[in-house]
């Protein structure tokens, strides 16, 4: 409501409906179960990471939250049919095995608390 001597009551535009409905992609079961173990992994390592932030330090935990951060949006662009999603993904796992034969034994230590 608004005041007569301030215009009257203002009335919102009316709504239109969109001129066309929006696709929906199917995507394969074994690309949602894919993405879901990936998730749910992210998913365990966020949690354990989480509870031994304080080992982590500042640089170490910004780098493992990017880390995070950048695989969700790859699985994300894996179910939305992204072009780039598929080599995102392929770099995304040679880096994770890559940084789990490198640091293996201190991401023991640092998950753990001993070897």
């Amino acid at each position: 409501w608004r005041p007569e001597d301030l215009g009257g009551p203002l009335l919102p535009p009316e709504v239109r409906r969109p001129d066309h409905e929006p696709v929906y992609r199917s995507v394969a079961l074994s690309l949602n179960v894919y993405v879901f173990l990936q998730f749910v992994l992210l998913l365990i390592l966020s949690a354990a990471a989480l509870s031994k932030a304080a080992r982590f330090g500042n640089l170490g935990f910004i780098g493992f939250a990017a880390f995070v951060t950048l695989g969700l949006v790859v699985l994300a662009g894996l179910l939305e049919g992204r072009r780039w999603a598929a080599k995102a993904e392929f770099a995304r796992v040679v880096l994770s095995l890559i940084l789990l034969a490198t640091l293996g034994p201190q991401l023991v230590v640092l998950f753990v608390g001993h070897a």
